[in-house]
């Protein structure tokens, strides 16, 4: 255990604990499950935890395993919350890394290759099928350390059928923000280094009528993603909407509708 989280807290670059143990089953499908994740906020915010996951459960699929192959029955993740802070400097909780907080895995040493021969060409998306991946009752905080502003998206419910690792994806599901229901649904094609790959969003708000469309295309780049395409946003009443949200009163009764080119990156 202390092995793993070791690990993770370097992949992740904050502080990672497994409060309950991890459990593993080899028969009838080799399985893994691990209870009380817990990924340490930094200091400065109002919430000590960036992360914390009730249970993370993995399926197998023990002959693909025989045959080499890495292929998921199921990935089930309960009880995650998620607590996204600006803090009063006006950086992201998750970006902000502590000196000596994380420590250090012990590099792995890659293969040497016989002398006089290329170095081994890697693939950086490996083979990995997932059948199935389930978030169940999750929740997402958003949150302001300076005004003490927060909203939360709640009872997060997704299902996730996914052919690999990479791709292609495709997610329905429903989530509740600020106790307003709302559904989710959408997919991506396969994602490819330096290709474009199609990906289609959409979140709806039953009770104003709000419906959100985004329709375009993802790039996976060297330095990280690139998003583009068209955003719609429909709703039967504009004062309708801004009052079911919570946000303003006595507006125009008038349906809306707003088309935009949106354009958005990630640097990893």
């Amino acid at each position: 255990r202390p092995e793993i989280e070791t690990k993770l807290s370097a992949a992740l670059g904050h502080p990672v604990s497994i409060e309950q143990g991890i459990s593993f089953r080899l028969l009838p499908s080799p399985a893994a499950m691990v209870r009380g994740i817990r990924i340490k906020a930094p200091a400065g915010g109002t919430s000590p935890d960036l992360a914390i996951l009730r249970k993370l459960r993995v399926e197998l699929s023990l002959l693909k395993l025989v045959q080499g192959r890495i292929a998921f029955h199921a990935i089930l993740i309960d009880e995650l919350t998620v607590t996204m802070e600006t803090l009063n400097g006006g950086k992201l909780n998750w970006l902000v890394r502590e000196e000596g907080s994380v420590p250090k895995a012990l590099p792995e040493k890659a293969p040497q290759a016989p002398s006089g021969a290329s170095p081994p060409v890697t693939d950086s998306s490996p083979d990995i099928e997932i059948s199935q991946l389930i978030l169940s009752n999750a929740r997402v905080i958003l949150r302001d350390a300076a005004s003490g502003a927060e909203r939360r998206l709640e009872a997060i419910n997704l299902d996730v059928e996914a052919q690999s690792l990479m791709g292609p994806y495709k997610f329905q599901g429903s989530a509740q923000l600020d106790g307003l229901p709302m559904h989710l649904a959408g997919g991506l094609e396969s994602l490819r280094a330096e290709r474009a790959s199609p990906l289609d969003i959409e979140i709806t708000l039953p009770g104003p009528g709000f419906k959100a469309r985004f329709g375009g295309l993802l790039s996976l780049l060297s330095g990280g993603y690139a998003a583009r395409g068209k955003l719609i946003v429909e709703a039967p009443s504009l004062e309708g909407l801004m009052r079911s949200l919570g946000l303003a009163r006595g507006l125009a009764p008038d349906p809306i509708r707003v088309e935009s080119t949106l354009t958005a990156s990630a640097n990893v």
